[in-house]
């Protein structure tokens, strides 16, 4: 058992916003190869937690979103707890060009394929919760 005794809260720097940057995948593979690793545990969420940086985030001829991380894509889906963040994310997508995503990746056995959730995005100078 843990016992949460304080906490200390500061205002983030340029530098602290560099260091959660540092931590993302730098690939959508990597992190889909973390996700299935992470989802084979039966008793684990029904998504995989993963930072992934993008070049660009676009959207489909039908509505979805897209991110985009060099020749890799993925297809951005709203998840059940966030059901509006990729309508957020779409008012702000034109505003951003680099950074990374902080979402879940999730398995679709009925498709065959991942899709990510968004939750946050982190920029050079900023995280944004959608």
């Amino acid at each position: 058992m843990f016992r949460w005794e304080e906490a200390e809260s500061f205002t983030a720097e340029a530098k602290d916003y560099a260091q959660a940057l540092s931590k993302a995948d730098t690939s959508i593979s990597a992190a889909v190869k973390k996700a299935k690793n992470e989802l084979k545990n039966t008793l684990s969420r029904p998504y995989a937690a993963v930072l992934i940086r993008f070049d660009s985030i676009g959207y489909a001829a039908d509505g979805h979103g897209v991110m985009k991380c060099g020749e890799e894509t993925i297809a951005l889906r709203d998840y059940g707890e966030y059901p509006d963040a990729c309508k957020t994310l779409r008012l702000i997508a034109g505003n951003l060009s680099g950074g990374a995503v902080f979402g879940g990746l999730f398995y679709d056995p009925d498709e065959h394929r991942f899709t990510f959730s968004p939750f946050s995005v982190v920029t050079e100078n900023d995280i944004i919760r959608l």
